[in-house]
């Protein structure tokens, strides 16, 4: 008898723990995404603004050290209450012309970026960004949250007004599109 109750207890917390880990979704396809593009505070505030932290979301010496590039970092924030395909259609920037101001880069393209900076850091900013980064235009979203980053580089500083736009789709679905619209200095 006691055995029987000891595992009727154990099912029934397993099966309360497959109920509390599926987190809630608004989306009917199941998945809920959200894309930000984080400002430059932001993005020092993400993974540390001191000299010593292994940030690859910022420039080395920042903006105002005459770095020749600028970066638009962008932040995917995956929730998925089932298994579904996520596809990148296409991440931009472009300028008031039409013109492309910055160039989107893939996780490797990124990582060999990020390692050209020959600083102290640069092995763990690689790191950081093959544990954090897009993996790819199409990949895998398992249950639960999951956060990613993307980076589009650009002459420094990028001309404004530029618009920075994704699209992106689950399970083949119709394409969900983020517009970031940024003003002149």
């Amino acid at each position: 008898m006691l055995k029987l109750s000891s595992i009727s207890l154990v099912l029934c917390s397993i099966l309360l723990a497959g109920c509390v880990s599926a987190p809630k979704v608004s989306d009917p396809s199941g998945v809920d995404i959200s894309v930000v593009r984080l400002t430059s505070d932001q993005a020092l505030m993400s993974f540390g603004a001191a000299p010593t932290d292994a940030n690859p979301y910022r420039t080395p010496g920042g903006m105002m050290m005459g770095y020749p590039h600028e970066l638009i970092v962008l932040r995917f924030t995956v929730v998925a209450a089932k298994k579904a395909q996520i596809s990148i259609d296409g991440i931009t920037a472009t300028g008031s012309d039409g013109s492309d101001v910055a160039k989107y880069y893939y996780i490797d393209d990124y990582t060999n970026y990020v390692t050209s900076w020959q600083g102290d850091l640069a092995v763990k900013k690689a790191q950081v960004v093959q544990d954090t980064y897009l993996p790819g235009d199409h990949f895998q979203a398992w249950l639960g949250h999951h956060t990613y980053y993307a980076v589009l580089v650009g002459k420094n500083p990028i001309p404004r007004p530029y618009q920075a736009k994704v699209s992106i789709s689950v399970d083949d679905g119709t394409p969900r599109i983020f517009t970031f619209d940024v003003a002149g200095k």
